[in-house]
């Protein structure tokens, strides 16, 4: 089993079927495990705050809502939902990629 199933299965136990976010380098394999599964739908949206919004709305109607972006801006671009979130006490789930060490500057 590969950890990005292992994460969606992980998502599924915890009642998340719909999860919202946009690709990007380092998360890209997680968004590949979508593929073939009908028990958690991906829905791509234009901008990682629309997708931290999107999965608040969720979170307020439907159950646990989840966002995922990429590292680096991507992750950047959720800390306004994840502000309404957390203000509101929203319970949402945000997950973002992390640059390998290897490709770490410093």
């Amino acid at each position: 089993m590969k950890v990005t199933d292992y994460i969606l299965d992980f998502l599924v136990s915890r009642g998340v079927d719909t999860v919202f976010g946009i690709t990007g380098g380092f998360i890209t394999p997680l968004f590949d495990a979508f593929h073939g599964r009908g028990d958690i739908t991906y829905i791509c949206t234009q901008h990682e705050q629309a997708a931290a919004m999107a999965a608040a709305g969720y979170s307020r109607f439907k159950g646990l809502g989840c966002a995922i972006s990429t590292s680096g801006p991507g992750a950047t671009n959720l800390i306004t939902g994840i502000g309404c979130s957390w203000f509101d006490s929203i319970p949402v789930l945000f997950i973002t990629g992390q640059v390998p060490t290897g490709e770490a500057r410093g």
